[in-house]
């Protein structure tokens, strides 16, 4: 995961407001497992709480492209009000003197999105092989 993308996210989990009935310590437990006491649940969270949290950071990762743009010809998720998909800002072979603004804007198969995004988030890592 990039690291801009992993401070955002801590910047939202940083804003997140505690639960009202939040009581670190108290929720956690022991019960005995195979002759040893096991801890259960958490110190800091509820797993409703934790699930709370969570939403919260990762909701909202949408970058508008009015603040951002995307690195150029990188895939990424983009987003409009007709579709929402992978594709990618190819400005190399875009003359904005003779092309629409759409002709800069490609799904995977080079295909033009119209109308042009209005949002972006890059794609998550691929999964790390076992």
């Amino acid at each position: 995961m990039e690291k801009k993308l992993i401070d955002k996210m801590v910047d939202r989990f940083l804003c997140w407001k505690l639960p009202m009935d939040f009581a670190p310590d108290c929720g956690i437990s022991f019960d005995s497992h195979n002759g040893q006491c096991v801890p259960v649940g958490t110190n800091l969270l509820t797993a409703t709480q934790a699930q709370q949290m969570f939403e919260h950071v990762t909701t909202e990762m949408w970058i508008k492209t009015t603040d951002q743009m995307p690195p150029e010809n990188e895939f990424v998720l983009l987003f409009n009000a007709n579709w929402r998909g992978v594709g990618k800002l190819d400005r190399e072979n875009f003359d904005a003197e003779f092309d629409n603004e759409c002709e800069q804007w490609q799904d995977e198969t080079t295909d033009y999105i119209v109308p042009v995004p209005t949002h972006w988030m890059p794609l998550p890592a691929p999964p790390v092989a076992e």
